[in-house]
């Protein structure tokens, strides 16, 4: 028992002390400094220095809150906490949680403490709509909490399909008002992709989840879609849940759904094209991989494009050419494999040609911040572009004729457009607002600036702060400094691209039904519908010497790219609201006032709330005055923790974050033996709010205090070095039994103490040095019972000199490199390489001395849709007094290799493994209900070597003699062969392998093994 809790013990200090072996970095380059306030429902946390914004925050995250708390009809009894980013860059590298986020994560809510963590991007709009899905999920966690307090253990959130759990959140966010989330439903009904709600997973669950929930909005009412939030709470049963709130099956509610969607949608076919009706598609996402070729760009003499293609897993940059019958002829870079180009901004980026046809611009993330490149259509980057001060820049455009580009860019919590000279280095600010400002592109003498601007206000039915925020597109003009709104309409309007010479004319995305091109006559005020395509238009580009308009259209599960003949003289155009001069002022108080925030906590705010919606497309908005005293279904006591600021009638403070240690997890086992009294072990964590502090203990009880263990670990994280410290206290003790007397009994009693330390340095978002070290000094003693355990007494030394006391000092350094750049599939990586290289020395006692060094690549190439090949190099060499032994049985040796031969301080090991899909879908009805999807299957080999004298050896006096191949057969050099079955569990891989060993001429034994890793 002691030895399996220092065995626990020792794991625990790797482990929690030095991370995991792999993994890509999160890189803060400054420590973010917070700012606090406390509200009745919240603790915000915002970046320090930035009052108004935290203030603005505090006031929408407690209107948010009240709206959400008029739907769940009960209060919370305790306070979410809300960390809110300055951007998506510190967004991603959060510490509140381990993973590593991508650029497209919105948000998230992290559950063992129920924060809330978001980014701000720029957009009110979107932080509003994030803010109300993620605090759903923090709502929902809190309820279960109040619930298990009182005793109601079976109210969890886990009941909840996982197209509900995501499908509420999103339907209370929106209620129905967001095309884009229309345009795959929509794509799903017209292509019959629509998928059983039992078996939606992914991306597709908050969809569906999200208009299934709309549609009983529709069909019934609001005050339903909670009745059956609430039922299915209590009832993991959905037939029983149905039958009770609507009176039939599920089946027959899912058959209505599908059937409203079909009356909803199928009429567009008669009203809209298919974009292969009307162009000539230009990729083939099916047949090549990927899903998503967007951002095209015509070159400035018409004959060629670029666009960005995740076509091989991640985003790169490719060439076609119209004259070029092969799709995607050229591929010009690829990014997010290195620490040059480490990731895109998602839907937030662009291509733009330079004049001579031969290079282009854009913008890519560094751990340093965002850069611009200026590329030729080799890959060779010609420029890169820092702009001081500017770390988040989104959509560029370049002015060839002045060397000028103008962006769209983040600056002290605003998204604003800039302009910014290459040879003087001026930047200049164009707006100066707290509207989201994006999308810029010049005219053709660059004398104006088109840009969208989320500036619109119209009613909504989501009743937020922001929510009824739409975008329209501005005109910018140099020499009179006005701004002009060119398409005054109640719709979102996106993507400008300047039309001609004359200034007059601007192609332009509108989402008044879909997404769709349509062209404004600004001098004329005119306006024509320019596409008329089912699903969505996400982007595109015009060649007017060529009357060709290309597009990245979403259909069929997907965005092609498109070639579309523009005959612009058979426009019909009508006539349309006459451009506007726009006042451009950066008033906060159109959204929020400081009296306001000084009310939060005691007055209420009025909501709009919208009751049924017959018609399916417009909603009835109601008045509703909200008031908690009028909710009849909260008790008295719950109504006194709502309003418990009602006395106080003060502004919340602003105060600095400080740091406050809370627990984690816990976790252990402990029991009492007459023999050895309390036994157990226990582990707990500790961390700050912000994660950037971590405290881990772990507790080997063993009878006696001085005969435990215990290790304490600290990690300080908040900068882009990485700290740790940690010190362990660890006993072990283990008894033989004497091989010549059956009453004779050794006792090893051993003592390890010591200090470790780790620095780690991430180079970049994939690159990183790690300094390690651990001071320890070690005790051995043996003893001997010649009455069964009951008495030990010190052994004689001089008789048993292999047994003699043992005291020493050692210092173990080590230096390691790192680099992992993969990405992972359902069950492993499956496409990049991954590696570490390793030096370590025991230094001290000189019989204990070594070097060992210690290398491991791992290489994967993602190939024919869901096919991969991996390979594995693993080479290590010890040397010294007392050298690493390695072996070739282990979990890094070779499969269906099972012997008892010594290790050895030498080896090399290399595996080839063919990972491809096996089973995607598999129902089980007996004997328990289990449903099993995407079963990934493995071939592999793998050939390995041990050799050099081992302890083994030199103990027994043996002279070892490395002999590799012995006749046909190998002798020294192991193989291994076999195949099996991978089943992703979530955070565990359930591998199940059939192996078999041979030396080219037999085959042993079939050997069969079973893990719960992840694929290497």
């Amino acid at each position: 028992m002691k030895k399996h809790i220092v065995i626990i013990i020792l794991l625990s200090i790797v482990i929690g002390l030095y991370g995991q072996y792999f993994g890509r970095n999160k890189i803060q380059n400054e420590k973010e400094e917070w700012s606090q306030i406390k509200t009745i429902h919240f603790d915000l946390y915002f970046p320090k220095g930035e009052d108004d914004f935290g203030k603005q925050v505090a006031v929408l995250a407690e209107d948010t809150y009240y709206y959400l708390r008029d739907d769940f009809k009960t209060p919370l009894q305790g306070k979410i906490p809300l960390i809110v980013y300055p951007s998506q860059q510190d967004f991603i590298t959060t510490n509140v949680i381990s993973s590593l986020l991508s650029e497209g994560v919105g948000g998230f809510t992290e559950s063992m403490k129920n924060r809330i963590v978001i980014p701000f991007n720029g957009s009110y709009k979107a932080m509003e709509d994030v803010l109300t899905h993620e605090m759903t999920h923090a709502y929902i966690n809190a309820l279960d909490k109040q619930n298990r307090f009182k005793g109601s253990y079976g109210a969890t959130n886990s009941r909840l399909p996982f197209w509900f759990t995501e499908g509420l959140p999103e339907f209370l966010s929106l209620v129905g008002e967001d095309n884009h989330n229309d345009m795959f439903i929509i794509d799903m009904v017209l292509n019959d992709r629509l998928i059983p709600m039992e078996q939606v997973g992914g991306y597709f669950a908050y969809r569906q989840g999200e208009a299934f929930l709309n549609y009983i909005y529709n069909e019934y009412d609001r005050e339903k879609v909670m009745e059956f939030f609430n039922a299915i709470r209590q009832q993991s049963d959905l037939d029983k849940v149905c039958d009770k709130v609507f009176g039939m099956t599920f089946h027959n509610l899912e058959l209505s759904f599908k059937n409203y969607l079909k009356r909803k949608y199928y009429y567009y076919i008669n009203e809209l094209k298919m974009p292969y009706e009307v162009g000539q598609r230009l990729t083939d996402f099916e047949n090549v991989g990927g899903s998503r070729n967007y951002g095209v760009k015509i070159s400035p003499d018409g004959t060629k494009y670029l666009y960005f293609t995740d076509r091989e897993w991640r985003q790169s940059v490719w060439l076609g050419t119209f004259h070029d019958s092969k799709e995607g002829s050229k591929k010009i870079f690829t990014g997010e494999a290195s620490g040059r180009f480490e990731e895109f901004h998602y839907d937030k980026n662009n291509l733009c040609w330079l004049a001579d046809n031969e290079s282009f611009a854009f913008v890519a993330k560094t751990s340093k911040g965002d850069r611009i490149y200026i590329m030729n259509l080799d890959g060779h980057v010609i420029k890169n572009i820092e702009i001081p001060n500017i770390d988040t820049i989104f959509e560029i455009d370049i002015n060839n004729e002045a060397n000028e580009i103008v962006f769209s860019a983040v600056e002290d919590m605003q998204t604003d457009i800039f302009t910014y000279n290459i040879d003087s280095k001026k930047l200049t600010k164009i707006t100066n607002d707290i509207y989201f400002n994006h999308q810029p592109a010049y005219s053709y003498d660059a004398s104006k600036i088109a840009f969208a601007s989320e500036r619109h206000l119209v009613d909504s039915v989501r009743d937020g702060y922001f929510s009824g925020l739409r975008n329209t597109i501005l005109v910018y003009d140099r020499d009179s400094k006005q701004f002009t709104d060119v398409t005054l309409n109640d719709n979102d309007n996106t993507n400008p691209t300047w039309l001609g010479t004359s200034n007059d004319s601007l192609l332009f995305i509108n989402d008044e039904l879909l997404s769709n091109y349509m062209l404004v006559d600004i001098k004329n005020s005119k306006v024509a519908k320019v596409t008329n395509i089912i699903s969505g238009v996400n982007d595109g580009d015009i060649n007017l010497n060529k009357n060709r308009l290309v597009v990245s259209n979403y259909q069929d599960r997907g965005w092609n790219l498109y070639s579309i003949d523009l005959p612009l003289e058979e426009l019909t155009f009508e006539e349309c609201k006459k451009a506007e001069i726009v006042t451009m002022n950066n008033d906060r108080s159109l959204f929020y006032n400081d009296s306001r925030f000084k009310e939060i906590g005691y007055v209420k705010r009025e909501f709009n709330k919208v009751r049924k919606d017959y018609s399916g497309f417009k909603g009835t908005i109601v008045n509703f005055n909200y008031d908690a005293v009028s909710d009849s279904t909260v008790i008295a006591g719950n109504m006194d923790i709502d309003n418990v600021a009602d006395s106080l009638k003060v502004s919340p403070k602003i105060e600095d974050y400080k740091v406050r240690f809370q627990i984690d997890n816990i976790w252990g086992g402990a029991a009492y033996s007459s023999a050895d009294g309390a036994i157990g072990f226990i582990q707990t964590s500790f961390s700050d709010l912000m994660g950037n502090h971590g405290l881990g203990v772990s507790l080997g009880l063993a009878g006696k205090l001085e005969e435990s263990s215990l290790s304490l670990r600290y990690l300080y994280l908040p900068y882009r070095w990485d700290f740790g410290v940690g010190g362990f206290y660890v006993n072990d003790e283990q008894v033989y039994r004497s091989s010549y007397y059956s009453n004779v009994f050794y006792r090893e009693k051993e003592l390890s103490a010591g200090i470790s330390t780790m620095i780690n340095y991430p180079i970049n978002k994939f690159w990183r040095l790690e300094f390690n070290n651990t001071l320890y000094k070690y005790v051995s003693e043996w003893e001997i019972s010649e009455d069964f355990e009951e008495s030990w007494n010190p052994i004689d030394e001089e008789a048993n000199p292999y047994l003699a006391k043992e005291d020493y000092l050692m210092d173990r350094p080590s230096f390691s490199i790192v680099h992992d750049n993969t990405l992972y599939g359902p069950t492993g990586p499956l496409m990049g390489w991954r590696g570490a290289y390793t030096l370590e020395a025991n230094i001290g006692e000189e019989k204990y001395t070594n070097l060992t060094s210690y290398l491991d690549v791992r290489g994967y190439k993602f190939f024919h849709k869901r096919y991969a090949i991996a390979g594995r190099l693993i080479a290590g060499f010890s040397r010294g007094k007392d050298p690493t032994m390695f072996e070739l049985d282990t979990y890094n040796g070779v499969r269906g290799y099972d012997d008892n031969e010594p290790g050895r301080k030498n080896k090399l090991l290399t595996s080839l493994e063919l990972r491809f899909p096996f089973m995607d879908y598999v129902d089980i009805a007996f004997p328990l209900p289990i449903i099993l999807g995407n079963i990934r299957g493995a071939v592999f080999t793998d050939v390995g070597v041990i050799w050099g004298d081992s302890s083994y050896d030199e103990f027994n006096g043996d002279n070892y003699t490395f002999d590799a191949i012995k006749g046909q057969r190998l002798k020294d050099i192991k193989m291994g062969f076999g195949f099996g079955p991978r089943f992703s569990m979530g955070p565990l891989v359930l591998k199940f392998d059939f192996a078999w060993d041979t030396d080219l001429v037999d085959c042993g034994k079939p050997t069969y093994m079973f893990s719960i890793y992840e694929e290497f």
